[in-house]
């Protein structure tokens, strides 16, 4: 639309222009005759003129006659220049070829300066072609001021219409991002519920701890005093099952009633061996203490317990391992969350500035339109 309203603004400036560019046409038309007449003369340069030629040999000169007139017919022949969105620029671009063709020009002249200056008064029609053409230039330059502010204005429109496109996909891209997030946004309460479960499973396997830490206690301080005796023992009866084994690790020896039954019987027989004498000790009392005391049938359930509490807390400590392990899922996850919670933030800030812009931008082309077209508009967006 805005194209259409600018052409139609600019029909008197496009004709004003026509003619101008009928006058480079014709001054093109005019250097191809130049030079086919100038081709056809049959005259020997003129190398008097000026001292600097007199010493240039009158055959080089013709030779590069023809090499002149093959590079002037070669820029009148370049081609025209690439077509234009509208008018004021199409013209800008003639222009611009017609400025290059007489700079190409005169910079020609300087190369075959010694062909031009042999055959200056033969040149005439040259010169005609480039006035006209210099008239062309100063012609289309003057129409091309004059609309200047006109195509500067419609220019503008035309960049603020496509930065309003880009505006408009940014926003919806946008959008589009923050849909997704929105979709995929989570909120903590996996993460609470996993850290719940951690920290029931700590509290409950501390406790389970304490618990076992009184009977493991006792039950050592019952088998500490007897790790000597047992390995003299083991000396004395040579038993392929050493009773020193165990004694150090009591409660891992007795996995049972049988189990116990064996160490009680092995401990009965250290006694026997300590009150025979065939064991001398120092503390010999208050190993047989011990003893008796071990060898108490209560003894065994306090072991037993204290056993099977040991192996819930393998149990229990297992579970705080794969409790643990949930947490650090969902705490990553969180993260996670938490990055696309900021990045949420980044993208409604970059979502209001977008609009904020695409408001500014769309109120200045309605503005800028009703004043340089007449024509009230509404620019729709969508967003």
């Amino acid at each position: 639309m805005l194209n259409s309203d600018f052409e139609s603004r600019m029909a008197g400036f496009s004709e004003r222009c026509r003619q101008a560019v009928s006058k480079i046409d014709r001054s093109q038309k005019m250097f191809l005759e130049a030079c086919s007449s100038f081709e056809k003369i049959n005259v020997k340069p003129d190398i008097d003129r000026e001292y600097y030629y007199s010493k240039v040999d009158p055959s080089l000169i013709e030779s590069q006659k023809a090499n002149y007139i093959k590079a002037l017919r070669g820029i009148v022949d370049s081609g025209s220049p690439a077509l234009a969105r509208n008018t004021y620029e199409s013209n800008t671009a003639v222009l611009g070829a017609a400025k290059a063709q007489r700079d190409k020009v005169l910079k020609t002249n300087g190369t075959f300066r010694g062909v031009f200056m042999a055959y200056a008064k033969h040149l005439e029609r040259f010169k005609e072609a480039s006035l006209e053409l210099d008239r062309a230039i100063s012609k289309l330059e003057y129409e091309l001021e004059r609309e200047k502010d006109s195509y500067e204005e419609y220019k503008r429109m035309i960049d603020s219409a496509f930065r309003l496109s880009d505006l408009v996909r940014m926003l919806e891209e946008a959008k589009m991002e923050e849909r997704g997030i929105d979709k995929h946004e989570r909120d903590d309460t996996a993460e609470t519920a996993a850290k719940e479960e951690a920290r029931k499973i700590r509290d409950e396997l501390s406790h389970l701890s304490e618990s076992i830490e009184g009977p493991t206690t006792e039950i050592l301080a019952l088998f500490l005093p007897l790790e000597r005796p047992a390995r003299k023992y083991d000396h004395v009866t040579g038993k392929k099952n050493k009773l020193s084994d165990a004694i150090e690790r009591p409660i891992d020896t007795v996995s049972g009633v049988e189990s116990y039954q064996r160490l009680r019987e092995d401990l009965l027989s250290m006694d026997e061996a300590i009150r025979k004498g065939e064991i001398e000790l120092k503390n010999k009392d208050d190993v047989l203490g011990n003893i008796a005391k071990i060898c108490d049938p209560g003894l065994v359930e306090k072991v037993l317990k204290t056993k099977k509490m040991e192996n819930e807390r393998t149990r229990m400590e297992q579970r705080l391992l794969s409790a643990e392990a949930e947490l650090d899922k969902e705490t990553a996850k969180s993260m996670e969350n938490a990055v696309e919670i900021e990045r949420k933030k980044g993208l409604q800030q970059e979502i209001r500035s977008v609009s904020e812009e695409i408001a500014t931008i769309s109120s200045a082309i309605e503005n800028a339109y009703g004043k340089s077209y007449k024509r009230r508009i509404k620019i729709l967006t969508d967003h």
